[in-house]
């Protein structure tokens, strides 16, 4: 695998998340129906969200993988939940989801 850069995620994207969102999880184990146009609203509230953060993941300038989630207040501190973690499956098994 060609070495890639991390950044952060960016609403101009938001297109290309859609895109490698519907064809992640039409994968095996998930083999789910999204429309590229419902994982773009499904998207996108997450990114709205004023406590979302994410990565991408960028391999020959395409955006290949994100890590999208939210950072909740509890009572007993801070947490972080991973909502959506997606990546082409063109680029599957090349360990990109660990790094």
């Amino acid at each position: 695998m060609k070495n890639g850069k991390i950044g952060f995620i960016n609403s101009e994207n938001l297109e290309r998340y859609a895109q490698i969102y519907t064809e992640a999880f039409a994968c095996e184990p998930w083999n789910d129906h999204w429309k590229v146009e419902d994982a773009k609203v499904h998207i996108g509230e997450l990114l709205e969200s004023k406590q979302a953060y994410g990565l991408e993941y960028i391999v020959d300038e395409k955006v290949i993988a994100f890590v999208l989630g939210t950072s909740m207040l509890f009572s007993y501190g801070r947490t972080f939940e991973i909502n959506d973690l997606a990546v082409d499956p063109k680029y599957h098994r090349q360990g990109i989801a660990k790094k």
